[in-house]
C-alpha cells in the first residue's frame, strides 16, 4: 500500500521531486507519498511520511481516490491534507518542493498525465467528497456459511416481523460500517440473493466445513487497508450501528487497544472487532487454531464496552428464535411491519 497527500494551502497543491536518479519517477513533479510499513495503515503512514519527507504535521480532511499505482502496482491511497506549518524542510530523498495553482497548470513540465488531470479536476472541485465518518475505515465480515442444523432450517432467511434475520442485520451494518463482506458456504444462493439486495460483497468459503474461523480468514483475506475488521455472527438480530461506532471509537482512542467486544451481564458477546496488526496471526492461525487462541494471547489487549441483550443471545435452536422474537417484540427500539 502506499499512502499519498494531495496538501492544499489557500488554493495551491505541494509537488516534491526525488533526489534519486535511480527512481523511475526522478526529475516528475509527483504528490508527496511513501510506502506502508508491515502492520501500518495507510493513514498511519502518511504522517509519517510528512514527518520525514517534509518536516511537516499535516490535518487530515478525508480520502480523495484510490487507484493502482503505475509504477508499482500497489493500491495508492490519496489524502486531502492541510499543513499545520507553513514551514517545509525537505529530507535528503528529495531534490525540492513547489507549490502549484491552477493557474500553474498550462505551464508545468515533467509531471504524469494523470497526476496533471487530477489536480486540474482538483482545483476546478471535480474531487470526491472525504468520507464524512473521518478517515479512519471498518470493514464487517459476517459469518454465513453455517448449516443451521439446530434450528432444522436456514435461521438466517427466517423472518421477523416480516423481514429475514439477515436483511435486519446488513440494514445495521451499512449504517455502522465502511464495508460489508459476506461469507457463504452451505447452501449459498439465498444468502447471496440476501447480501445482492443490500448492495454488500459476497464472498464463497470452500472450506466452510472447517469451522468459523476459515469463513472469517476468507473474509479477512478480501478487506483491503482497514484499520479494523469486525467479526459478525450471520443471525445476529437485533445490532444496532450506535454499537459499532462506539467499537471503532474504543479502537482509535484507546491505547493499546487490538480487540474490543461488547459485554452485557458479565458476559462477552459479538460482534468482536480486530485491529488491522492481528490479521497476520488470524490468517497465519493453524488447523488445529481458532479465533478463540488470538483472543486468549491478546487478553491485556482486549477493551468492552457495553452492549445489550441481543450481543450475547444465542439463535441456535428453534426455542432460541421464538425467545428472540419476544424479545423484538418488547423492545421499542424496533417498528414491527
Amino acid at each position: 500500500m502506499i499512502a499519498g497527500g494531495t496538501i492544499e494551502k489557500e488554493g495551491r497543491v505541494l509537488l516534491v521531486r526525488h533526489s534519486d536518479p535511480k527512481k523511475k519517477d526522478y526529475s516528475h513533479w509527483l504528490l508527496p507519498a511513501g510506502r506502508a510499513e508491515p502492520g501500518e495503515s495507510t493513514l498511519e503512514a502518511l504522517h509519517r511520511e510528512m514527518r520525514e519527507e517534509l518536516g511537516i504535521e499535516v490535518t487530515v480532511e478525508g480520502i480523495l481516490s484510490e487507484h493502482t499505482d503505475d509504477y508499482t502496482g500497489q493500491r495508492f491511497v490519496n489524502y486531502l491534507c492541510h499543513p499545520a506549518s507553513s514551514q517545509i524542510s525537505i529530507s535528503g530523498e528529495l531534490s525540492e518542493y513547489r507549490w502549484v495553482s491552477k493557474d500553474d497548470m498550462e505551464g508545468i513540465e515533467s509531471i504524469h498525465p494523470g497526476l496533471k488531470r487530477f489536480l486540474l479536476d482538483f482545483f476546478e472541485g471535480k474531487r470526491a467528497v472525504p468520507s464524512s465518518e473521518g478517515v479512519k475505515r471498518f470493514t464487517a465480515v459476517v459469518l454465513a456459511a453455517g448449516k443451521s442444523s439446530r434450528m432444522r432450517a436456514n435461521k438466517l432467511i427466517m423472518k421477523v416481523a416480516g423481514r429475514t434475520v439477515l436483511d435486519r442485520l446488513l440494514d445495521a451494518l451499512t449504517q455502522g460500517v465502511d464495508e460489508v463482506v459476506v461469507i457463504t458456504g452451505n447452501n449459498p444462493e439465498p444468502i447471496r440473493a440476501i447480501a445482492m439486495a443490500h448492495g454488500v460483497r459476497v464472498v464463497h468459503n470452500p472450506d466452510h466445513e472447517k469451522g468459523m474461523t476459515t469463513s472469517f480468514q476468507a473474509g479477512v483475506r478480501e478487506v483491503g487497508d482497514v484499520d479494523g475488521v469486525f467479526l459478525v455472527l450471520g443471525d445476529q438480530l437485533g445490532l444496532q450501528p450506535e454499537l459499532l461506532r462506539r467499537m471503532a471509537a474504543v479502537l482509535d482512542n484507546v491505547p493499546g487497544a487490538l480487540i474490543v467486544s461488547p459485554t452485557h451481564g458479565c458476559k462477552r458477546g459479538h460482534p468482536v472487532l480486530f485491529r488491522r496488526p492481528l490479521f497476520s496471526e488470524i490468517l497465519g492461525l493453524g488447523e488445529d487454531e481458532t479465533l478463540r487462541d488470538v483472543v486468549v494471547r491478546h487478553e491485556a489487549e482486549h477493551r468492552t464496552v457495553e452492549g445489550d441483550e441481543w450481543n450475547v443471545l444465542d439463535l441456535d435452536t428453534p426455542e432460541d428464535f421464538d425467545r428472540a422474537l419476544r424479545l423484538w417484540r418488547a423492545n421499542a427500539n424496533h417498528t414491527l411491519e
